[in-house]
């Protein structure tokens, strides 16, 4: 069962994995927003479609920023990640969700950067170098 469907209410914060979201990537990029909240470990490549927004702008600017985004591109999920998600992700997450602002699910990549890293290094549809 899919975490997306599990939790439809944004009070609650949820975890997607690599495998869904890897999914979602390939067949509608534009209905999900991957924020990568990495800061000085932001070094070895991005995934495919995701923004910088790193943690120490969370709540704000970040905030603002991705509710600009919503209203634009009406997302259905929004996903953050840091390197291996059991802080910086998941943090990120939470203060989205306690925002109150955002009427889409709001979830955390399960094994972050370096899950999504080990799974698809070799593949350029789901990796992006930086510029």
């Amino acid at each position: 069962v899919s975490v997306l469907s599990r939790n439809r209410d944004t009070k609650i914060m949820g975890v997607i994995g690599v495998g869904e979201l890897a999914e979602m990537v390939r067949e509608c990029p534009e209905k999900v927003i991957i924020v990568d909240v990495r800061q000085h470990d932001y070094t070895d490549g991005k995934l495919k479609g995701s923004i910088n927004i790193p943690f120490d702008r969370f709540p704000e600017p970040a905030i603002t920023l991705l509710c600009e985004m919503v209203n634009s591109t009406k997302p259905k999920v929004i996903v953050t990640h840091c390197h291996y998600c059991q802080t910086r992700g998941p943090k990120s997450a939470r203060m989205l969700v306690e925002s109150g602002r955002f009427e889409v699910p709001i979830v955390y990549l399960e094994g972050g950067w370096d899950a999504w890293y080990n799974r698809f290094h070799a593949d350029p549809d789901m990796i992006e170098a930086l510029q």
